[in-house]
C-alpha cells in the first residue's frame, strides 16, 4: 500500500500497525512544501518504516503568491495558476531531493493530478517535469484516473515515456458532460466508470510497472464495501476479465 499522511504517529508505530493488518507500506505521498521544510527528517521516517519509495503528491513555487492567493486558496492556485517557470522550478527541486532520497536508499517519484496537462505557452507541466527531471533521480507515479480527466490515454502515456513510469494510481471516473472541467470529474469504484483499464494493464505489464494503487477520492457505497470491489474488479481487470458493476 501506500501512504498519504501518518496523523503525528511514530515511523515505528506506523510499521507494527501495517505488520499486523498484513499489509507493506511501499510508498508515501508529500507536497513539495512540506518536503522542502522537512526532507531530512521525511528520509529518516521512511527509512524507519522501511518505504522503498517516497512521492510528491503537488507542486509548488519558488515565489508562491499567486498559488496562496488564488480565489479558493493554494490548491487551487496549483491547479489553475501554475507557471512554467514554478514547473521549471519544482523540477530543480525534484532533482535535489532525488539526489539526497538516492543516497540514502529510496527512490523518490512525482504523481500528477491533472493540472500537470494544462497547456501553457505552448507546453504543459507534465512535459517540464519529464524533460527537466534527472532520470536516474526522479520516476513518475502515473494517476490514471486524473489523467483521463484531463483528456489524457493512460496507456498511451506509459507506453509514450517508456521507463520513467514505474507506479500507477488506478482511479475509475463517472461519465461526465462534455465541457466538464478536468479537476470537476468525480471518481469511482473501479469498474464502475469509462476508464478504460485492460489497456491501462495491457501498458503495464509491457512497460514494466512495479506497483499498482487503488485510489479512491469519493465513494458510491460504504468504505469497506467499496475496497472490496475496488479489489476485485482490478483483480478482474488486470486478469482480462470483466467487472462487477453491482450498484447499492
Amino acid at each position: 500500500m501506500e501512504a498519504a499522511g501518518f496523523y503525528n504517529h511514530s515511523a515505528a508505530d506506523v510499521k507494527r500497525m501495517m505488520t499486523d493488518a498484513g499489509l507493506r507500506c511501499v510508498s508515501a505521498h508529500y507536497g513539495l512544501a512540506d518536503l522542502l521544510k522537512a526532507t531530512n527528517a521525511t528520509i529518516e521516517y521512511a527509512k524507519a518504516l522501511g518505504l522503498e519509495y517516497v512521492v510528491c503528491s503537488s507542486p509548488w513555487a519558488k515565489n508562491p503568491a499567486h498559488l496562496e492567493n488564488y480565489p479558493g486558496g493554494s490548491w487551487q492556485g496549483i491547479l489553475h495558476a501554475m507557471t512554467p517557470d514554478d514547473w521549471k522550478w519544482s523540477a530543480e527541486q525534484f532533482n535535489q531531493i532525488g539526489q539526497k532520497m538516492q543516497k540514502a536508499g529510496l527512490k523518490f517519484g512525482y504523481h500528477n493530478h491533472t493540472m500537470e496537462f494544462r497547456k501553457i505557452n505552448g507546453t504543459t507541466g507534465y512535459h517540464i517535469l519529464l524533460t527537466e527531471t534527472d532520470p536516474r533521480l526522479v520516476t513518475m507515479e502515473l494517476d490514471c484516473g486524473w489523467a483521463f480527466a484531463a483528456g489524457q490515454n493512460p496507456a498511451e502515456l506509459m507506453r509514450r515515456h517508456w521507463g520513467r513510469i514505474s507506479m500507477l494510481h488506478l482511479k475509475d471516473m463517472k461519465p461526465a458532460p462534455a465541457g466538464t472541467a478536468p479537476d470537476k470529474r468525480t471518481p469511482t469504484e473501479i469498474g464502475h466508470g469509462v476508464v478504460d483499464f485492460h489497456q491501462i494493464f495491457q501498458a503495464a505489464k509491457a512497460t514494466g510497472i512495479r506497483h499498482s494503487f487503488v485510489e479512491q477520492d469519493d465513494l458510491d457505497m460504504p468504505l469497506f464495501e467499496a475496497l472490496r470491489t475496488d479489489f476485485s474488479n482490478a483483480t478482474a481487470l488486470a486478469r482480462g476479465g470483466s467487472p462487477h458493476k453491482q450498484h447499492t
